[in-house]
């Protein structure tokens, strides 16, 4: 997919592991394109944070179901051109970890940054 230079791309964020939940846990998205990196944090709306990380409630009346969908949207406009990865740490509460939280590591292809 085709993302241009400038644009706030708005994204799911759908994290999964065993005793991780992202309703109650913390977790971080970075993105990366080139030699350039972005970064945000779930549950700190710092504001000059590039990615803002927020969750909307879902309700599906057909299935009856109701959750939680979390998102981010990411400022592109300090992101080298090029391939854009996103990169999602997940903080789980392990109590074998040697601090208390395991973190885990997941990596995904967002799209091709290009100038417009």
């Amino acid at each position: 997919m085709a993302i241009y230079k400038g644009t706030e791309v708005k994204f799911g964020i759908d994290l999964t592991a065993p005793g991780f939940n992202m309703d109650t846990d913390d977790f971080e998205i970075s993105i990366v394109s080139g030699h350039t990196t972005i970064k945000g944090i779930k549950g700190n709306p710092d504001a000059a944070s590039k990615i803002r990380i927020f969750s909307e409630s879902s309700d599906s009346s057909s299935s009856g179901e109701s959750g939680t969908n979390w998102y981010a949207i990411a400022e592109t406009d300090t992101l080298d051109t090029g391939h854009l990865k996103v990169i999602a740490k997940a903080h789980i509460p392990d109590a074998n970890a040697a601090d208390g939280v395991r973190t885990e590591v997941a990596v995904a292809e967002l799209g091709i940054l290009s100038n417009p």
